[in-house]
């Protein structure tokens, strides 16, 4: 019985790739080199009968820029056929490879395919507006903003990318600047469609601050529209957990909260809603309480203390003051911590206010 299972698997793998081999003369297509601004381009691949009956071609893509029709759907003996390709390499850089999924139908037994479509396409050139897309004044950039994952002792060299948009010469230069900040280079004038660049480096040691962090940096230029230009550079500063050693990691501390959210009961407008968060390290070695950051300087938070060995607890309490709020209402505390699974834990209280009787 097993022979005969595995002669028949033998045969019908055997009948498949034998009705790949006699049906195509080329399962693979490829463009070559195309360019992107010359647009749509077409091609072909033939394929013919070689059986002794009728088969039935259908094929389809699935890639938005690739289009397939094939000339006839049915094929008789010894006759040949095509599938017809349209590509168009509009938004496409570099190397592509498309699969073109085709079945034969052949007495009600269908046989996949797996046609490849590959070629290369070069660009095309990119105007100044589109490579700088933001825009302020007659200065285009790249972006005016970056962000970064940071470590206490991070120092990241970066550059901002800009263009002069403006019919006359732009000066640039470098003023008042966050201590965290050191500008290496600015490009000292750009003249009309002239391209230039910042070079920053950014010291969190300096910084000497924890989660997430913020600082501008004001190019000043001669440009009557909007003559100062921001920068921005954010991000967040957390332990360098990548350092820690395997025992480190084994050993590590572990910040545990009695809740998350504190949803008090409705209150009126000026009364004091007071919640004491408890933070306790169910961990193997000391907790650090890095920093704790409320979203609003109405909300007063007062930590017993910021250190926990293992097994102990702190108490947290907030203290949200109400007074001109009314409605839903929902105030935040970030609690940065050593915990590598979770250096930053989010507390939040949330409840309605009333608005006071007259």
């Amino acid at each position: 019985m097993k022979k005969i299972l595995s002669f028949i698997c033998l045969f019908v793998f055997c009948t498949n790739i034998f009705a790949q081999k006699s049906a195509f003369l080329n399962q693979e297509y490829d463009f070559s080199t195309l360019k992107e601004e010359k647009g749509q381009v077409n091609g072909e691949i033939q394929f013919i009968n070689k059986t002794k009956t009728a088969f039935v071609v259908s094929a389809k893509s699935t890639v938005k820029n690739l289009r397939v029709l094939y000339s006839r759907d049915i094929l008789n003996k010894k006759d040949t056929g095509r599938i017809n390709i349209t590509f168009n390499p509009q938004g496409i850089a570099g190397d592509f490879k498309y699969i073109v999924d085709v079945i034969i139908n052949e007495k009600g037994k269908e046989y996949p395919y797996q046609v490849t479509v590959k070629g290369f396409v070069e660009p095309r050139p990119r105007s100044l507006a589109e490579i700088y897309k933001m825009k302020e004044g007659n200065l285009r950039y790249e972006t005016n903003s970056k962000m970064f994952a940071l470590t206490p002792n991070s120092l990241i060299t970066d550059t901002f990318r800009f263009c002069n948009e403006w019919d006359q010469k732009m000066t640039f230069s470098v003023k008042e600047l966050p201590s965290s900040i050191k500008v290496l280079y600015v490009t000292p004038e750009l003249m009309p469609q002239g391209e230039g660049i910042l070079v920053f480096e950014y010291n969190a040691k300096v910084k000497n601050d924890w989660g997430a962090v913020w600082d501008r940096l004001t190019l000043y230029t001669n440009d009557p529209d909007r003559g100062k230009k921001n920068f921005y550079i954010s991000g967040n500063i957390y332990d360098d957990f990548n350092s820690w050693t395997p025992q480190q990691k084994a050993n590590a501390p572990k910040l545990s909260v009695s809740e998350e959210e504190y949803r008090f009961s409705p209150v009126t407008e000026g009364e004091d809603v007071v919640h004491t968060f408890v933070i306790t390290n169910t961990g193997k070695s000391t907790l650090y309480l890095r920093k704790l950051r409320q979203s609003c300087s109405c909300t007063i938070v007062q930590p017993d203390k910021n250190e926990l060995k293992p097994g102990e607890s702190t108490n947290i309490k907030a203290t949200f003051r109400t007074f001109n709020k009314s409605g839903h209402q929902m105030r935040t505390i970030d609690v940065i911590s050593n915990d590598p699974e979770r250096p930053k834990i989010t507390l939040k209280i949330v409840g309605q206010i009333n608005p006071k009787q007259n």
